[in-house]
């Protein structure tokens, strides 16, 4: 039941509200970060959302209210990409349909652009909510982007048509925001609480890097795209020192260096060609 409706003070309904929403929205987080479905469906749990009258009793400021309220709003938007593209109805259905998954993804897009336009965050925002706010951004985009480019993975194709073309270009677009976000975090954001899902969501900026890095469609965009890990592995190895959330990051991007780009993905020929002996791997070195 809803607490609402209980014979309690408003305060204390108001709490017992707020407490039900973040255990739903850590499933959430959670089940996106390991990659297994939610625990708490929807069906089966009244509190799913927040709105103003909850931070009834709350104490605490009116600019940490609206960050708790924007990352609710994120956290509805995460539950229909997982729901929508990632379970495993959603798999049978869309894995090899990029149309049709296309259609799904512009909508959540739009869903997910309109609370990045309508948001008052702004990446020079100090706020620690507004920070942890923003990587959940990221991570729902790159959530998305994932869903698009895994019809590429499965269609056996080699040519890259319009929708393809597309999605592509939405991906590179989402890694150039997030590789942003990234750099320009602050380095006294050490000391703040960073949730359990954020090293995987900074991680999985890398896994996307290296996704477009292996579908590169040419030989000047496969050099590019290793310029790009080269500039982001610098970068990690410094940021981490000081910011321990990114070190799941490094560590993934290291073993690529250490094992070797051919040793993990079935490469293209073109891609094969352009790869520098850095990207070979120490075990091929040796």
């Amino acid at each position: 039941m809803d607490p609402v409706e209980w014979s309690i003070p408003r305060w204390q309904a108001t709490q017992r509200r707020r407490i039900s929403f973040i255990i739903f929205k850590m499933d959430t987080w959670m089940a996106s970060s390991l990659g297994r479905p939610p625990l708490l469906s929807e069906e089966n749990w009244l509190v799913t959302s927040m709105s103003a009258e909850d931070g009834y009793g709350a104490c605490i400021d009116e600019a940490d209210w609206r960050d708790f309220i924007q990352h609710a709003q994120l956290v509805s938007t995460l539950r229909r990409v997982l729901s929508e593209l990632h379970s495993l109805r959603a798999l049978s259905r869309l894995s090899s349909n990029l149309q049709q998954t296309s259609g799904i993804s512009m909508k959540i897009l739009e869903e997910l652009s309109i609370w990045h336009n309508t948001t008052t965050i702004s990446s020079a925002d100090d706020a620690p909510a507004s920070v942890i706010n923003l990587l959940a951004y990221h991570y729902t985009h790159i959530n998305i982007c994932r869903a698009l480019l895994r019809c590429h993975a499965t269609d056996g194709q080699s040519t890259i048509d319009a929708d393809m073309q597309r999605a592509r270009h939405e991906a590179g677009k989402c890694l150039s925001n997030a590789l942003l976000f990234v750099n320009k975090l602050k380095l006294d954001a050490s000391s703040q609480f960073w949730p359990a899902w954020a090293p995987l969501a900074f991680s999985s900026i890398v896994n996307l890097m290296l996704h477009l890095l292996v579908m590169s469609s040419s030989s000047e965009e496969a050099k590019q795209r290793m310029q790009t890990v080269r500039d982001t592995r610098e970068s990690l190895r410094i940021r981490s020192k000081q910011l321990p959330v990114l070190r799941l990051g490094l560590l993934r991007i290291d073993s690529v260096f250490w094992k070797g780009l051919d040793q993990i993905f079935l490469l293209q020929p073109h891609i094969y060609e352009a790869l520098s002996p850095e990207f070979m791997g120490l075990q091929n070195a040796a």
